[in-house]
């Protein structure tokens, strides 16, 4: 098994805490706009009765990222495809 360098544990590292972040941040804006008041409710984005939910964007951001490191197989610019990639996960996953 190939040991771990720091090289590759970073990607790791960037994309959890993306994910704790952007989770986070999306509860605190979720519940200050429904719960508490405080933000406003047009901050959602609606078109008409359809509300776009937040799992959208980090759908589209999962895929493009996704497309463009495996797919492509770009792996110059690792740390920002872990850095969307977790963006994109912590917004899925709220």
């Amino acid at each position: 098994m190939k040991s771990l360098r720091r090289s590759n544990i970073a990607p790791l590292v960037i994309i959890l805490a993306s994910i704790i972040l952007v989770f986070v941040i999306s509860r605190l804006i979720t519940f200050s706009i429904m719960e508490w008041k405080i933000l406003p409710k047009f901050l959602f984005a609606a078109f008409g009765d359809f509300r776009l939910h937040h799992f959208v964007y980090g759908n589209i951001l999962i895929t493009i990222t996704s497309f463009l490191a495996i797919g492509l197989g770009i792996r110059k610019h690792k740390n920002w495809f872990a850095l969307f990639y977790g963006i994109g996960l912590g917004l899925v996953l709220d």
